[in-house]
């Protein structure tokens, strides 16, 4: 009797042909390039800003946080990588955004 309901019940089996493609994030990549459009936007910020990094300066504070979104995206899980790439993305262009004040305020 469990043989011929067992035999009535066909098994979930969707192939992956009918499913689109997952876009595969290059982790490597991305970091690379982040990691340069920061650095280009910290080098127009030293100027109105100076060189000093320390503990509490806009400019300590900006590099702690693009150290923290770094990380999460090199060691974090893969479903959450677009959410992140956009806040470096976000934080980025704030940093871009101020250094663009200050340079009206002058």
């Amino acid at each position: 009797m469990s043989y011929e309901r067992q035999g009535e019940r066909k098994p979930y089996n969707k192939s992956r042909k009918d499913q689109p493609e997952e876009k595969k994030i290059n982790v490597e990549q991305v970091v690379s390039y982040l990691s340069h459009t920061f650095a280009r936007a910290v080098q127009k910020m030293v100027p109105i800003i100076g060189n000093r990094n320390t503990k509490g300066s806009k400019l300590y504070e900006y590099q702690v946080e693009f150290c923290y979104l770094m990380d999460e995206i090199q060691r974090g899980p893969t479903y959450i990588l677009p959410k992140i790439i956009q806040d470096a993305n976000q934080l980025i262009a704030s940093l871009e955004r101020e250094t663009k004040e200050e340079v009206t305020e002058e």
